[in-house]
């Protein structure tokens, strides 16, 4: 198993298990939509995905009648020789389209 930030990732073994607990407790100090320090590079990394897996983990937030079975993260999208990735998605019923509108 590795952990770590970025560049810095390093096998875990049972010597490194003090430094895998503090990066966790930073996780949890800085990773979160209330922390204070909202310019700390925890805070700060890829905020995209940050906010999927939020979306995700809680999808009443965006329509209570989405249903958690029916939505696909990292779908590829292609579209006139564009190739990109779709970040959420789901179906667009007609109860929640008027839900939009």
């Amino acid at each position: 198993m590795w952990f770590g930030l970025g560049d810095h990732q390093e096998v875990l073994t049972p010597g490194k298990w003090s430094k895998l607990e503090t990066l966790v407790r930073q996780l949890e100090t800085h990773r979160h939509p209330l922390a204070s320090d909202t310019k700390h590079r925890l805070y700060r990394a890829q905020p995209e995905r940050w906010l999927e897996t939020m979306v995700a983990a809680d999808l009443a937030r965006i329509e209570a009648r989405l249903n958690p079975k029916q939505i696909y993260t990292q779908v590829p999208a292609f579209s006139s020789g564009d190739r990109g990735i779709i970040d959420l998605l789901g179906p667009r019923g007609m109860d929640v389209l008027r839900c939009w509108s």
